[in-house]
Order: C-alpha cells, then structure tokens, then sequence
C-alpha cells in the first residue's frame, strides 16, 4: 500500500517539488562553483528539445551533467531534474529516475539522449555491435596534433567510445582525464587535454524506431540536432565543437576512412 501512496503523493505536490529542484539546484550549483568543481552555474532551464512526439522525449544534454542519480532529490544537478522541471506531468514516480532513459551518456559527453514517458515506448533497446570510426578532419587541437572523427557506436556498453579510442586506437579522446592517463608516458596528454573546457565528445546523432500515429507499422526515423523540424542528416550542426570559442582548432588536411 504504500508503494502506491507514496507517490501518489508525490504527484500531488508536484508544483512544490517543481520550486524545491529549482532552489537546490542553483544551491548546489553554486556551491560546486565556489569550490572550483564548476567553471560557470548551469541554468535549469537550459534545456534543448529535439523531440517531443508519441511518449518519446528526444533532448539536447549539456556538457558535465549527470543524466540520472538514485537520489535525485538529493543530487539534484542532473539531467532528469532538468526534465521534471520542464516537463513535471511527465514523471513517474514509480520510477527510480522518473523516467525511462532508452540511451545513456556520460556525464562530460553532451548531445542527443531519449527519455519515454510512456509504458509503450518505454521498452525501446538500445542495439548491439562495435564501433565504426571515419577521421573527418587533421588539424591541431591547443597546437597539438588531433583528429576530428566520427565514431558510431553499435553497442550500449558503458564508456565504450572512450575505451574503443583509448585502448583499441591508443588515441584517447580529447579532454578524457581519465582513459587518457592510460597512455600519459609523457607530458604530452597532460597539455593536450586539462587546458580544454570539457572532454571533446558530442552525441550529435539519434536513430529511433517510432510508432507514428498508434499504427502497427514501425517508421524509423533519424533525429538531428542541427535541424530538428525536417529531421535530416547535417554535419555542420550549431552544436560542432570546433566552432566553440573555448576549443583552439587549427585545420591542417582531409583524412579518409579508415
């Protein structure tokens, strides 16, 4: 009985829970600022939604955020508050985590990442495989050599691009503190990677099985960032992470696929 009354009273007080996230947030926010765990206070609000169709909540995650926690009135600094904040009717509190998280990233990845609100959808899986990688650009990254790449991961285990890059490649990604500490024989990783603002890995792409309209036939559908309304496929996103102020790229050639 009382798993059935707890959070019914949790859904009846969801406008004080709404004002609680917003206070704990910025406090908790601004507290990992002033202990230098944050280089800036993240707004709440600042929240990009892809998609919003058929139980499936497609949103653009900022950069060192957690995507979830087991106590997220507690740890509050993760993308489900931002969720529950813009989207309160949407939670479930029979949820650990609110929602249904049918994709994962880590915490300093940003981009593309699912929630279902809904039992139908919530049984969406990840596929299985490995990790295809095409070099896209050469260049120098804070006047080291770098590679601008595309990497397709095929399978939901945890850290894999970093792992596949790091280990596989020997080349870890660029801001990763900590699979790059694997290959630090020298001081070259340390200058490459601390100086940057966060880890140079961006989830810019989402293919999704939708159901469009409750009919039997499934449609697949790719989302892009760069142009959520029409839906293609655009490399040249907003959200490139060469073009960011903050990351000193320097072109130097075309690679090709490897």
């Amino acid at each position: 009985l009382a798993r059935e009354i707890v959070p019914f009273l949790f859904a009846l007080c969801r406008p004080l829970l709404r004002l609680y996230v917003w206070f704990a947030w910025y406090t908790q926010a601004a507290w990992q600022f002033t202990r230098r765990k944050r280089d800036s206070i993240p707004d709440i609000r600042d929240l990009t939604v892809i998609l919003n169709k058929d139980g499936l909540l497609v949103l653009d995650k900022n950069p060192e955020l957690l995507i979830n926690s087991t106590k997220p009135w507690r740890n509050v600094l993760s993308l489900q508050t931002q969720a529950f904040f813009k989207f309160p009717v949407y939670a479930n509190f029979n949820l650990e985590h609110l929602f249904h998280f049918v994709n994962r990233l880590d915490a300093p990845t940003s981009g593309l990442i699912c929630l279902a609100y809904t039992a139908k959808m919530a049984n969406l899986r990840p596929r299985s495989a490995q990790t295809r990688i095409t070099v896209l650009r050469h260049g120098y990254l804070n006047k080291l050599p770098a590679s601008y790449v595309l990497l397709e991961p095929l399978t939901g285990r945890r850290h894999q691009l970093r792992i596949h890059c790091a280990v596989g490649l020997g080349h870890p990604i660029a801001g990763d503190l900590i699979y790059a500490r694997l290959h630090a024989i020298d001081d070259v990783y340390e200058a490459a990677n601390y100086p940057l603002h966060r880890m140079m890995l961006h989830a810019y792409r989402l293919d999704l099985v939708l159901l469009p309209n409750r009919s039997p036939f499934k449609k697949r559908t790719t989302l892009e960032e760069s142009c959520p309304s029409e839906l293609r496929f655009d490399l040249r996103s907003s959200h490139n992470l060469l073009s960011d102020k903050r990351t000193r790229w320097t072109d130097k050639e075309i690679f090709e696929e490897l």
